[in-house]
């Protein structure tokens, strides 16, 4: 009886079944090991991080981690990555345009004497490919 079951199934079905097999075990997969937002991410819970506040004075150092905001009273920065060889630091000023945020490419080799970025002086120490040191220096 069992026999006759099976050799009424055919090659369709059988192909159906495995197609949705694929697809679901491939949607798992996708689900626990792909990209996630951070402020969703359920595997870390120290990426929802609420970016530092307070005062900063001249002399002090500044650490900006990739696409974490560094955020001021009146501005916010943001560091981006490389972008062909150049660090790509975003600014916002809050108090002139809340909304756009200044993409500032900075090269490496060119800030010994300093940069100005949102309004303030900054000479940058140390970066790598996801986080960079800078001291306000004005």
């Amino acid at each position: 009886m069992w026999q006759n079951d099976e050799q009424k199934m055919g090659w369709p079905a059988r192909i159906f079944l495995m197609v949705g097999i694929l697809i679901s075990v491939t949607g798992l997969f996708f689900f626990v090991f792909g990209p996630k937002d951070p402020a969703y991410d359920w595997r870390r819970p120290d990426a929802i991080d609420e970016p530092p506040h307070g005062r900063i004075a001249v002399g002090d150092d500044i650490v900006l981690t990739k696409d974490q905001a560094l955020v001021w009273p009146k501005l916010i920065l943001v560091f981006r990555g490389l972008e062909k060889g150049r660090l790509l630091i975003e600014a916002t000023q809050l108090e002139m345009d809340p909304e756009v945020a200044y993409p500032h490419r900075i090269d490496p080799d060119q800030t010994k004497t300093g940069f100005r970025m949102g309004g303030r002086w900054f000479r940058l120490k140390s970066w790598s490919r996801t986080r960079v040191r800078l001291e306000l220096i004005r």
